[in-house]
């Protein structure tokens, strides 16, 4: 359920059915790695300095237990101040995403349950790799899905990975239902909040440590969702990426935030 009114990539009432960015993004059977899946634009055209995706996971702390997570996966992303994303969509990093989200529903303020609808794109694999149709998924799971994006050799990637701090209030919405229909909004007063309200965040990433997914980001050291931000990378188009065409960047270079390049979300 992407939004327009704070981050600009989106609006309350499409439910996750469309990308008022101008394109959308699917996920099927790469051009790149034929016995893997690629992320695509599948209509519009994306322009130069557009995030395209993000690229979501566990966020580990400079030093922190990346051992056993790191055997055999190449989906582990690191920042230039240490901080470590782990995307891969399957295996113990798939359990431990969903163990820690369900986690931080009680550890911060009850609220900040992240996005994980990224990682059930991963449980059609073998569908998508026979050209099923990855559309019927929502604009969020495809644009949380940075993780797709696969290697191309400097100079011939079309997008650049760009660290990124975001700030979960700019992400986070409530869910109410009132007199048996559902309604979106950005804040509910606690004192007269309905039963059934529901706190969301569009965000895919998840903190591995309680102490920082508490403190990280609030000069008060407040763990409420409000003043939380979260260190995380996008993937910004560095030319216009066309309808067909399949999303690439270097593993090699990521760009620190200090140098961001994009002027499209906040």
């Amino acid at each position: 359920m992407l939004r327009e009114n704070k981050c600009g990539i989106g609006t309350k009432n499409n439910a996750g059915k469309t990308n008022p960015l101008g394109f959308k993004l699917e996920v099927k059977r790469s051009g790149i790695d034929s016995t893997g899946l690629g992320l695509f634009v599948c209509e519009g055209r994306a322009k130069r300095g557009e995030i395209l995706a993000v690229y979501p996971g566990t966020v580990f702390h400079p030093g922190g237990p990346l051992f056993f997570f790191g055997l055999k996966n190449s989906y582990l992303l690191r920042r230039s101040d240490g901080f470590t994303i782990d995307g891969r969509p399957r295996g113990i990093s798939r359990m431990a995403y969903r163990s820690l989200r369900n986690r931080e529903v009680d550890q911060i303020s009850g609220y900040f349950p992240s996005d994980e609808s990224w990682v059930e794109v991963e449980t059609f694999r073998e569908l998508l790799l026979q050209k099923q149709d990855s559309r019927r998924f929502s604009s969020t799971a495809l644009f949380n899905a940075g993780h797709y994006v696969n290697h191309q050799p400097y100079g011939k990637n079309n997008s650049n990975y760009q660290e990124k701090h975001f700030r979960v209030k700019d992400f986070s919405f409530w869910i109410v239902k009132e007199h048996g229909k559902f309604t979106v909004t950005d804040t509910i007063d606690d004192a007269t909040a309905p039963e059934e309200s529901v706190f969301r965040c569009d965000l895919p990433y998840t903190f591995f440590s309680t102490t920082y997914a508490n403190t990280y980001g609030n000069d008060s050291g407040s763990s409420t969702a409000e003043e939380l931000t979260i260190p995380g990378v996008v993937l910004v188009a560095t030319r216009d990426v066309e309808e067909g065409e399949e999303i690439s960047s270097c593993y090699e270079e990521i760009t620190p935030e200090s140098e961001r390049q994009w002027g499209s979300l906040t």
